[in-house]
């Protein structure tokens, strides 16, 4: 009898004391993924007809800086899903502080578009006399823009 009551004790133990053990093995998840947010390099453009690209990341607003002399400057933000089709989206500028859409970028500055739904983005620069430097960070969240 004292044999099969510390068996059973040592039993009882045994599955108890390693049940945290099983009870933690997803916790909190088993593959947890942190995505950083898309932040490209600045780069310099000195002749039109070039893009800059961005990955998204499921990021849904596309922040857009533009630096230098920037002389007769033309520039859209694009977007697309496949990477083949891109369409137009509407820019904001930043400083100015209203939700005033703009079709391009004509001047340095800061602006902002609405990227949601879509994996890649692009600044495509159609027209430029002179230099600019483009740099660009794709986040989550933001404002509310109309578009």
């Amino acid at each position: 009898m004292k044999k099969f009551l510390a068996f059973t004790i040592l039993a009882f133990c045994a599955l108890f004391g390693a049940l945290p053990v099983f009870a933690d093995a997803n916790y909190p998840y088993s593959n947890p993924t942190y995505i950083p947010s898309a932040i490209s390099p600045a780069v310099n453009f000195t002749a039109p007809s070039t893009s800059y690209t961005v990955t998204l990341q499921d990021r849904t607003t596309l922040g857009v800086e533009v630096n230098g002399t920037c002389t007769a400057l033309a520039a859209t933000v694009q977007v697309s899903i496949d990477g083949t089709t891109w369409r137009t989206v509407n820019v904001y500028p930043v400083a100015t502080g209203t939700i005033t859409a703009a079709a391009s970028i004509t001047a340095a500055g800061a602006y902002r578009a609405n990227v949601s739904g879509t994996k890649i983005a692009r600044v495509n620069v159609g027209t430029l006399t002179a230099s600019c430097n483009v740099s660009a960070v794709a986040t989550s969240g933001g404002a509310s823009l109309a578009q």
